[in-house]
């Protein structure tokens, strides 16, 4: 069994910038444990970078997976916890898409996108 061991080169980057060097070493891994790790950094930049209504855009847009029709495969408190927010702000967020004509909900858990281009725009903003 060989063991990979890091190059000089990457072993200077690293000490020149640690925090962002350490996250694009770990992402270079691959397999598994690199696509979860590139998830856990997706998830912190969201959370530091978007708030609750832009989050709640993206994961929309993630469960739609590419659809406009779709159903919600989750209760409110599960959604909620992807999110990272309370039930109360995800649900104040999706009232917001529907009152602006971005979003249709009808019953539990139908959903119509109407407007995916304010969502997207959203999602990053």
């Amino acid at each position: 069994m060989t063991t990979a061991t890091p190059s000089k080169a990457k072993t200077t980057r690293v000490t020149k910038h640690p925090p962002f060097e350490c996250i694009a070493l770990l992402l270079q891994g691959g397999g598994a444990l690199g696509s979860y790790q590139a998830g856990v950094y997706e998830a912190l930049a969201d959370a530091m970078f978007l708030d609750v209504t832009g989050r709640t855009a993206k994961r929309l847009l993630a469960l739609a997976d590419g659809d406009d029709h779709f159903r919600m495969p989750l209760t409110q408190e599960e959604l909620a916890g992807m999110v990272g927010a309370s039930r109360e702000r995800v649900n104040k967020a999706i009232a917001l898409f529907v009152k602006l004509g971005w979003l249709e909900v009808s019953g539990r858990s139908q959903y119509h996108i109407l407007d995916r281009a304010e969502l997207q725009a959203r999602a990053i903003s």
